[in-house]
């Protein structure tokens, strides 16, 4: 069965189905099914899949540049070698 955690934001849900083993212990696993095996969703083809979020969970953020490094000269190439 089909069933949801609840994620670090309101507005996230991790969808699991629930698995009984041999020895009787029930295990969750993630599933990567998408809407259309939830019996809660109404699929419209037409329409498409509704959209997730609207806005980003948080704002982006700018990444770390790496330091500079001096430069190397660039190769020969292979004409100038040749010409020698």
């Amino acid at each position: 069965m089909k069933t949801y955690l609840p994620g670090s934001n309101s507005s996230i849900r991790v969808p699991v189905r629930a698995l009984t083993l041999t020895n009787g212990e029930t295990i969750r696993l993630y599933d990567t099914s998408g809407p259309y095996t939830d019996p809660d969703f109404a699929s419209d083809l037409k329409q498409g899949l509704p959209p997730l979020r609207r806005q980003p969970l948080s704002p982006p953020v700018p990444e770390p540049r790496a330091p500079e490094r001096p430069g190397r000269p660039a190769p020969e190439s292979g004409s100038a070698r040749r010409c020698r």
